[in-house]
């Protein structure tokens, strides 16, 4: 059967060519739409043990999955009250944001610091729990990172979303 199949693309490879090309363009206009109607986050069996377990933390707990992360930074060694105010006031808008279930920081929580800040000290988390699961926390951190205010001479910040 292989070797058929072999002998017939070998006997018209522009028709098998041109006949593979229609077939991606047909394709490729079936599934253009389909990146918008996609959720972030994958796709995860309703039935697993792990889905379950999310499901029971998002509605009972009020727990999503889905975490911010904000990397709080000095870029000059002269910041360090900047950096401290810059990121208290990031920890405490986080905590009042209706989107977010929990914050934490060096900040909020002195008992943190091994675990939120860099070997050096020179970068600092701040880790926002979201709400919302992988549906829509992931518009939940765009609209928060939007709103966020710039940092102060000296200090900078990245973000990043986890599910």
């Amino acid at each position: 059967m292989i070797a058929r199949l072999t002998r017939a693309v070998a006997a018209r490879p522009r028709s098998v060519l041109a006949a593979s090309v229609l077939l991606l363009v047909v394709l490729g206009a079936l599934g253009a739409g389909v990146g918008g109607a996609l959720r972030s986050g994958g796709s995860t069996d309703p039935r697993a043990e792990s889905a379950r377990a999310q499901s029971v933390l998002e509605e009972r707990f009020a727990r999503g999955g889905s975490s911010l992360v904000l990397a709080v930074h000095a870029d000059d060694s002269g910041a360090g009250p900047a950096v401290a105010e810059y990121g208290r006031a990031l920890t405490e808008r986080l905590t009042r944001d209706p989107a977010v279930q929990a914050a934490v920081s060096v900040w909020s929580d002195p008992a943190a610091v091994d675990r939120l800040t860099s070997a050096d000290g020179a970068v600092t988390l701040i880790v926002a729990s979201l709400r919302g699961g992988t549906g829509e926390a992931p518009h939940h951190a765009r609209t928060i990172v939007d709103g966020l205010p710039a940092p102060p001479a000296g200090c900078g910040s990245r973000r990043a979303a986890r599910q």
